[in-house]
């Protein structure tokens, strides 16, 4: 498997960190434990834990799942376009904002939706355990509101999306 590479050189500030994690807001980044070295047992806990948080490790911070009606909404509906192409065919499998999966060492990534082929899958199953080794076909972010490409963030053998038709701020 592959691992991330961290790189805290270009860090000064939190600014910076933000930044890197493709200008999140500050209240999605968890200081415990300290950005730089959160772990994927440290997502599983989370989960766990009476709190209950879906959490990414990107670059070795834990950064707290964004989520909202609208975003749900948006996401729901686009999972359910894509399961209707996807079933009747047998393509694979669409999954929604609780399928954490291990792109790499030290990268855990929850989009909004995937889609996974069943050519990524061993012996084409649904994977039981809680934080699979599997990158998606397609995967799906939902951003402010509307359908966005991934953060660079993402390994490029995931196809990201971006889907036109998003109010303006001013509705």
């Amino acid at each position: 498997m592959t691992s991330v590479s961290t790189s805290t050189a270009g860090i000064e500030t939190l600014a910076d960190l933000l930044e890197q994690l493709g200008g999140i807001t500050p209240d999605r980044v968890r200081f415990r434990p300290a950005p730089g070295t959160a772990t994927e047992e440290d997502v599983l806990a989370i989960r766990h834990s009476p709190e209950r948080r879906l959490c990414e490790v990107v670059d070795g911070v834990l950064v707290e799942k964004a989520m909202g009606f609208r975003k749900s909404y948006l996401a729901l509906v686009l999972a359910s376009i894509l399961w209707a192409f996807v079933e009747p065919r047998r393509l694979g499998l669409v999954v929604g904002a609780d399928g954490m999966m291990r792109l790499m060492t030290g990268l855990v990534r929850i989009p909004d939706v995937a889609f996974i082929s069943w050519d990524r899958l061993p012996n084409r199953r649904v994977p039981t355990e809680p934080l699979p080794d599997v990158a998606p076909d397609l995967a799906v972010e939902v951003l402010r509101g509307c359908l966005e490409t991934l953060p660079e963030t993402w390994p490029t053998s995931a196809r990201t999306i971006l889907l036109p038709g998003c109010r303006s701020s001013g509705r």
